[in-house]
């Protein structure tokens, strides 16, 4: 065989070779992350629920299609190369479609139309088509998941006019597997759990926790609820007592009456009644009478059904005590398996009242729980931690901002758990540290720790004057002082409070009407926490409308108009994650996580070593071309 013939022979089997190996790889998902924290890879319970939890086929309809400008090519290749990582792992379960909704000019608005109505937005890319024009790029960045009769909507990247950068194209790559598991999860999952905050000591309301709850809600059901009610009649009672009220004025024909020193118009110029004004006055009168009720103890009563409906209570800063009675049915919603978010303030500092004095002294708060969750495990003790590594604080007295405030500790990951694990730094404030107590029965986990420089402090003056007192750096500590717990994870079979306990004779009655049980059956899970504020959103004026409106848990509101107002918190991360962890959906707690770890290159960086790193691209490359063909000339030549 000539020389000639030998290297057509090899050329061909090279190249036959290349194909067969390339049809090999297309029949498997075959992929290598080299990244530290595995950021390009799917998490292992990700992979355990695509490959054992979907019994049904699910019909996958994406929207991203069509011909696209390049940096939105960008998009639908991660959506795509994602796409083919899940079919991997659920294989024949999923039916992935790639629809255009511009396909049929014809029908294109309708069928827009229907996409929306199903829950997806549209997005407008902007991209720049030279330095002094842009150009908005409609794009519909979702898709349904359906399974039978059940339709779930994804929405990939959110709505409304975005540029397109690196910065976006991360934070849509981020999301991609955390939402449709997310959106897998609210398809196969009949009963939506509900996760109730509990009412009626003074906890934070429904404005102090708008951030969360809203965040909370994309996954549960969220609600409100009492243990204690004023008694049917003493309601009743109230309504009929604001009826004979609003009565006697239209009687009485008084073109107004007084509230509060403020004259209040019953009629307009016409001699008419102004619209609302009957239903505002009677809530008014109502409300009076009901807080009249409401200041003798004999006129309410405790439901021992008013928990059965929640899956998970969160009790975040009671600042009024517990009667017996409701404690008890606390008790025995845990003995139940329901589970419990203590988010306990023992002291409380009016910060406020600095706007117009020079110090406020820390108060103790009683809610009657301090001795109640000690038999569960935990004790949260009556001090106020200061830690050097804390957040800003913007002066209510307007005299801008103290950059160190001591009793704002912002913890960060000294010892990583599943549930701040690459999540951002949790800000708390005036907070008080959380001791395990007693049976060694009940598996105890510290899931958020001080740093080693804290100061504990008793009754304390807090001042923005002097924080030499509340500063840990003034002082003289150990160097291997261990870190303050804050934040602590109950795991265990529960024993009752009410076993054993001697009790009077009207709550055995109480009790007799229960099927009171001494412990849990099986397994249960609590956490408890010396600080409610850390799911607090501030309120701030919108100077627009004059109302207050929140600022979302991951920003510092004392950055609020300067550059460096961004997210800086894992607050709201860190407390989904506990929520999933009791719920059962821990599937979603390390997907969650990955989307907050920012990946891009530092700028300076970049123009520092832009002109090596380009070097290194060109030249690299090409001295390989040729150290490959000098090679092979020298080796045909010794031939």
């Amino acid at each position: 065989m000539s020389s000639k013939t030998k290297d057509i022979a090899y050329f061909i089997v090279v190249i036959a070779f290349i194909i067969g190996i390339n049809y090999v790889s297309s029949l498997s998902f075959i992929r290598q992350d080299l990244t530290s924290d595995k950021i390009h890879s799917l998490s292992p319970k990700s992979i355990h629920f695509l490959e054992n939890q979907l019994v049904d086929d699910i019909s996958v309809d994406i929207y991203l299609d069509g011909d696209f400008p390049a940096e939105i090519q960008k998009l639908q290749n991660r959506l795509t190369e994602k796409l083919n990582e899940f079919k991997a792992y659920a294989g024949n379960k999923l039916r992935i479609r790639y629809i255009n909704p511009n396909e049929d000019p014809e029908l294109k608005e309708d069928f827009k139309k229907e996409i929306y109505a199903e829950g997806i937005d549209p997005a407008y890319i902007m991209i720049t088509k030279d330095a002094t024009q842009q150009e908005g790029i409609e794009i519909w960045p979702g898709m349904l998941l359906k399974q039978g009769d059940k339709t779930v909507a994804v929405q990939l990247l959110q709505g409304g006019t975005l540029p397109i950068r690196q910065e976006i194209i991360n934070r849509f790559t981020d999301q991609l597997e955390f939402k449709f598991i997310q959106g897998l999860i609210k398809l196969t999952t009949d009963n939506v759990k509900t996760i109730s905050f509990l009412r009626g000591h003074g906890e934070l309301n429904n404005a102090d926790i708008y951030d969360i709850r809203h965040k909370i809600m994309e996954f549960y059901s969220v609600d409100t609820v009492r243990i204690r009610q004023l008694r049917n009649e003493y309601f009743n009672s109230s309504i009929d007592s604001a009826e004979v009220q609003w009565n006697q004025i239209i009687k009485t024909n008084f073109p107004y009456v007084v509230i509060d020193s403020d004259t209040v118009y019953i009629y307009d110029d016409n001699g008419n009644l102004i619209e609302g004004i009957d239903n505002n006055l009677k809530r008014y009168f109502q409300a009076i009478q009901l807080n009249r009720f409401k200041q003798n103890p004999l006129n309410f009563s405790e439901s021992l059904t008013a928990l059965n409906k929640s899956d998970g209570l969160i009790i975040a800063k009671p600042k009024q005590p517990f009667s017996e009675k409701e404690k008890f049915i606390i008790d025995q919603y845990i003995m139940n398996g329901g589970k419990v978010f203590w988010l306990l303030d023992r002291v409380d500092v009016k910060e406020y009242l600095l706007k117009d004095s020079a110090y406020v002294y820390s108060e103790p708060i009683a809610s009657d729980l301090e001795d109640f969750i000690t038999t569960y495990g935990a004790r949260v003790n009556s001090d106020l931690i200061t830690d050097y590594q804390c957040a800003p604080v913007k002066r209510v007295d307007g005299r801008g901002n103290l950059i160190k405030w001591y009793f704002y500790p912002v913890l960060k990951t000294l010892n990583p758990n599943e549930f701040n694990l690459n999540v951002a730094p949790i800000r708390l404030k005036y907070a008080s540290s959380v001791d395990s107590f007693g049976t060694a029965k009940i598996k105890k986990t510290p899931i958020l720790q001080t740093s080693t420089k804290f100061l504990k402090k008793r009754q304390f003056r807090v001042t923005y004057k002097d924080l030499t007192a509340s500063n840990p750096e003034m002082f003289d500590l150990p160097e291997n002082k261990s870190p303050l717990t804050m934040g602590l994870l109950l795991e265990g079979n529960f024993t009752s409070n009410y076993k054993n306990r001697g009790i009077n004779k009207t709550f055995k009655r109480f009790l007799d009407q229960s099927n009171f049980k001494e412990s849990c059956d099986t397994a249960n899970a609590m956490v408890v926490f010396g600080d409610a504020d850390f799911i607090r959103n501030d309120l701030v004026i919108n100077k627009e409308t004059g109302q207050y409106q929140p600022i979302f848990l991951e920003f510092e509101a004392a950055d609020l108009g300067t550059p460096e107002f961004a997210p800086v918190y894992g607050n709201s991360v860190f407390f989904l994650n506990i929520i999933d962890k009791l719920m059962g959906n821990d599937v979603l707690i390390p997907l969650r996580s990955r989307m907050k770890i920012p990946r891009l290159l530092s700028s300076d960086q970049i123009t520092l070593h832009k002109k090596y790193w380009q070097f290194i691209n060109l030249f690299i490359p090409s001295f390989l071309i040729v150290l490959l063909g000098v090679s092979i000339w020298l080796l045909k030549r010794k031939k």
